[in-house]
């Protein structure tokens, strides 16, 4: 019996210090690893690139990033105007330009495959790239401008990132029949709808997604995400919201609290006013003749004052949180240029200040739906 205990004693220990083993086992730290050594063999009378997936943005080629061979490199001497080579990327995202003389030249990076649109239900995006380049802090779209290097007897190598571009904010635009999203940062159009009836659509903005009826589906759609979904199969009733709302017809202006059903009525807007309200109820904006009209619904409950801001602008108005941009949108120009979008801070007892003017380019403003606010850093 004695025998048999320390046999299982022995089998315990045993087992014990495998699990013991397993347990403190860890996993190896990712290794840090070169681009396989792809531009070693650039050498004299040669310029070679080598293009990677940027993805933490650090200018450098870290573990388990991948290749990039959707780009191409374009090759000018100075004072031309035109490239004399252009290259695409290989499979391994290499560039390789030989049978050059040293000496000075400008390279460009452009797009290569990136100029088709990509699909996601009714939506159609376009992808933009900045480059990262290995021991510079310089941030630039595909197509780059040009830039000087020079070949040396060596050769000319660099290992250059690429990261898809994601925008802080964009504007939610509608351009005749179609919703465009647009990068006031960039003033760039990132993607817009692509239904295929032509029937006049109703877009609506709320949480930062867009939601319209299609095929009698209500569906939303979240440009963050990328993801179209069908939220309700068939028309309903809208229930009512938790927020303070409000309403105007013939006989005046009201504000209408869903929480205590109340209705307060709002003489210095008049009657048949077409407001615009904040997501979260805080602010209503109404269009006078020559200027615009803010309401701070919380200050007008609290106090029983109509309390409202006077701001000296005309045009469409929408808010963004505490701000309150304003679409001054026109035919567009030649040179592109279609207006602005004025936003405005509010700062509380009358005080407001104009924060930015947002150029529109190549964009015709009809109407202006309001800013998502993407979080991206």
């Amino acid at each position: 019996m004695l025998k048999i205990i320390g046999i299982v004693c022995l089998s315990l220990i045993i087992v014990t210090g495998i699990a013991v083993s397993i347990l403190e086992k860890k996993e190896p730290e990712p290794v840090k690893v070169e681009i396989k050594n792809v531009l070693d063999n650039i050498g004299a009378n040669q310029l070679g690139w080598v293009f990677f997936e940027d993805s933490n943005a650090n200018g450098e080629f870290d573990y388990n990033e991948p290749v990039f061979k959707s780009v191409s490199v374009a090759v000018r001497r100075p004072g031309d105007t035109t490239a004399f080579i252009t290259v695409p990327a290989e499979v391994n995202g290499l560039v390789k330009i030989d049978g050059l003389e040293p000496g000075t030249y400008e390279a460009q990076y452009l797009n290569y495959e990136l100029e088709q649109p990509y699909e996601i239900g009714e939506w159609a995006l376009r992808r933009y790239y900045q480059i990262i380049e290995e021991g510079k802090s310089r941030y630039s779209f595909l197509p780059t401008e040009w830039q000087r290097i020079e070949l040396t007897g060596s050769g000319f190598k660099a290992k250059v990132g690429l990261r898809e571009y994601q925008p802080v904010a964009i504007l939610a635009i509608k351009e005749g029949k179609q919703l465009k999203f647009y990068d006031p940062a960039r003033a760039k159009i990132l993607g817009q709808s692509q239904f295929e009836d032509e029937a006049e659509r109703q877009f609506y903005l709320k949480g930062g997604q867009i939601y319209y009826w299609q095929d009698k589906k209500l569906k939303r759609f979240s440009f963050k995400d990328r993801l179209v979904t069908a939220v309700v199969e068939e028309p309903v009733d809208k229930d009512k919201e938790e927020l303070p709302w409000f309403y105007s017809n013939d006989s005046g202006s009201y504000f209408y609290d869903w929480q205590t059903d109340k209705t307060t009525k709002y003489t210095a807007l008049g009657s048949g006013v077409k407001a615009a309200v904040s997501e979260d109820g805080k602010y209503i904006g109404v269009k006078l003749n020559n200027s615009i009209m803010v309401v701070d619904y919380p200050a007008v409950m609290a106090s029983g004052v109509e309390k409202h801001y006077l701001l000296p602008f005309s045009g469409q108005i929408v808010f963004s949180r505490d701000e309150v941009l304003i679409n001054q949108s026109k035919p567009c120009q030649p040179d592109g240029d279609c207006g602005e979008i004025i936003r405005i801070a509010l700062k509380g007892n009358g005080v407001w200040e104009i924060k930015d003017r947002i150029e529109l380019k190549d964009i015709q403003a009809d109407e202006m739906l309001g800013e998502i606010r993407l979080g991206f850093d």
